[in-house]
């Protein structure tokens, strides 16, 4: 039987529980608002209230959700190390699913989801921004709402409502069942990482199965999936089909921002007023705002293109699925009489393009 000082502990823990659980559903509640932006807060309140809750209950070390000394001895218990790599498998397929379902926007639209939290030119920091990103969700919502949550209520219940609330926090705009698609695969893998840490006690395990499987997509997001859009090809020549995105060179971004986006209601990911570069989800084809100088000089470092001298301010992008696609598209612009405007080039930002003027408008 418990004694009195035990079950005071516990009804504190409870209550501490509860209240961290709360605030982070209001939280994440708040992405129904587009210009919300305290969502992502909520993983902070879930880290804060786990050191809280196990400091309250005096929980001993070997008794804590996150520990690093057992590592290996909870890596070893039965099922473990399974489920740790089934986010990695489950990742790729739900990237090749999702491709074949949305005709290549599901790998655009998870670019543009963590682009705001991901540094993707960047390898060192993005890989240390996965990291953190992994493990600071794992300590919230594993170690903390679902960890300590199994103390009031049963373990599937509480694996269901902390990962729907894991999934909702991965909201994006964009076209609904590309949305739902997405938020859904969150979902799982978020029930997946639960079941990790059910099977070791430990929120450090599933962090480094949530990093694994994160790269792992990351990865393939990168060398199979990266581009949105595909050269379709017609009794074996290549064949432009679409607008990829639409590229609007403006002079003041910060106005034309609060015009899009907060007057129009144009959704993005965009929170800041004066960003170098702003994507919009629309559906299908793209919208972006690009500083117009900048955009000149992506065209012509050396000669940047001026208005009115067969530049319009406006380009329009095509994208496609490899370097060899990009010479093919240019050698069919060439044989259509276009001008040929910048040759293929690698660019800093990782890619390959060119631009060619049709002669009135760039496209990238």
């Amino acid at each position: 039987m418990k004694n009195r000082q035990t079950m005071e502990k516990d009804k504190k823990s409870a209550v501490l529980t509860m209240a961290g659980a709360a605030i982070m559903v209001v939280l994440t509640a708040t992405k129904v608002v587009p210009s919300s932006s305290i969502a992502g807060y909520s993983v902070f309140v879930g880290i804060a209230f786990f050191f809280i809750v196990e400091a309250a209950a005096k929980t001993p070390g070997a008794g804590s959700g996150l520990r690093f000394h057992t590592i290996v001895e909870d890596m070893k218990k039965p099922g473990v190390i399974a489920w740790v790599l089934l986010p990695s498998v489950s990742g790729i397929v739900t990237l090749v699913v999702g491709d074949l379902i949305f005709s290549g926007e599901f790998a655009a639209h998870v670019m543009g989801r963590t682009g705001p939290i991901l540094t993707f030119d960047k390898t060192a920091l993005l890989i240390g921004q996965v990291i953190i990103a992994a493990f600071g969700e794992e300590i919230a919502y594993r170690g903390f709402f679902l960890g300590k949550g199994m103390k009031i209520f049963p373990f599937w219940l509480c694996a269901v409502v902390s990962s729907a609330v894991f999934a909702a926090g991965h909201i994006a705009p964009g076209d609904i069942g590309l949305v739902a698609y997405d938020v859904a695969a969150v979902f799982i893998d978020s029930l997946i990482f639960s079941v990790i840490y059910h099977k070791s006690g430990n929120c450090v395990i599933s962090t480094l199965s949530h990093i694994l499987g994160n790269a792992v997509s990351l990865a393939a997001v990168f060398l199979f999936f990266k581009s949105k859009e595909r050269v379709i090809k017609n009794d074996g020549g290549v064949r432009m089909n679409k607008i990829t995105c639409v590229c609007l060179g403006v002079r003041n971004m910060e106005k034309a921002i609060r015009f899009y986006r907060d007057g129009l209601g144009y959704k993005t990911d965009c929170k800041e007023n004066d960003p170098p570069v702003c994507f919009f989800n629309t559906p299908g084809t793209k919208f972006e705002l690009f500083p117009l100088d900048l955009l000149a000089k992506d065209i012509d470092p050396d000669h940047p293109p001026k208005i009115g001298d067969g530049f319009g301010g406006i380009t329009l992008a095509y994208n496609v699925e490899s370097r060899e696609e990009v010479d093919k598209t240019i050698e069919l612009v060439k044989r259509a009489g276009g001008v040929i405007v910048k040759e293929p080039q690698e660019v800093f930002w990782g890619g390959y393009h060119a631009y060619f003027n049709d002669p009135v408008h760039q496209i990238e």
